[in-house]
């Protein structure tokens, strides 16, 4: 298979993943990411052959896991600053 085709963003789904935290003093913190390029669309799964379906959930997988990847680096560096602000000694 074609590694170009395989590593095309997909053009008909979108997926976000958000991170809500609520943090003991009850601010909350929220960011959202978008898979970069999409997902595949429902109709780009070829259950017909097996090996053409794996290689389509593998563009959905990768995209979900680059995402969920870049956003808890987000949302880490966030609370982290969040935290010292908190936390700072006071001069």
């Amino acid at each position: 298979m074609d590694k170009k085709k395989e590593q095309a963003p997909a053009n008909g789904a979108k997926l976000e993943l958000v991170a809500r935290i609520t943090l003991p003093d009850g601010r909350v913190v929220e960011r959202i990411v978008e898979a970069g390029g999409g997902i595949p669309a429902p109709e780009e799964f070829d259950t017909s052959d097996m090996d053409r379906f794996l290689a389509t959930y593998d563009r959905f997988e990768r995209s979900v896991i680059d995402a969920r990847d870049r956003l808890s680096k987000n949302i880490g560096e966030t609370i982290s600053d969040e935290l010292k602000k908190t936390t700072a000694p006071k001069e």
